[in-house]
């Protein structure tokens, strides 16, 4: 089985975190900006951790679909 990710480590995304995020930070449900951190597989998703360019926060686990490739912070 090859594993393949379109993003990765170091690269800047812009982001919306999962709902478990927001109720674990007390955070609104919005778009940020940040660096992915580690890559996760499963046999049908990706998952990333990202470092938030705002509060600092490691958002571990964020969905594939909730990420897009940023140049711009």
């Amino acid at each position: 089985m090859k594993f393949e990710s379109k993003l990765e480590i170091g690269q800047s995304v812009k982001f919306k975190p999962m709902q478990r995020h927001c109720k674990k930070h007390s955070i609104d449900y919005s778009e940020g900006f940040g660096i992915i951190t580690a890559i996760k597989f499963t046999k049908a998703k990706v998952f990333y951790d990202v470092i938030d360019d705002y509060w600092g926060l490691l958002f571990d686990g964020v969905d594939s679909e909730n990420i897009i490739p940023s140049k711009v912070k």
